[in-house]
């Protein structure tokens, strides 16, 4: 499996794109990405084709992420900062 996270353009958005070579007869589920975030944002409206959501961003002793299921092998889940 393999997670590829774009550079953030102009430290609002965010593009993260999943894929993996596993069988989907066993792994046709979306998974859960953590994607790291600026300290500045209080949350992030992702986009993975059709589905919208809005994720609060949260602090850890690692830095600031918000949690989002993303669907493999499909489009990439783009991630933009909003204020909420």
């Amino acid at each position: 499996m393999h997670t590829e996270i774009l550079k953030w353009p102009n430290g609002s958005r965010a593009a993260v794109s999943l894929t993996h070579d596993l069988s989907w007869d066993l792994n046709d589920r979306p998974l859960t990405l953590r994607t790291a975030v600026p300290d500045d944002w209080p949350a992030a409206e992702v986009r993975q084709g059709d589905r919208v959501i809005l994720a609060p961003a949260y602090s850890s002793a690692e830095g600031r992420f918000v949690e989002d299921e993303a669907a493999p092998n499909s489009e990439s889940a783009t991630l933009t900062r909003t204020g909420a």
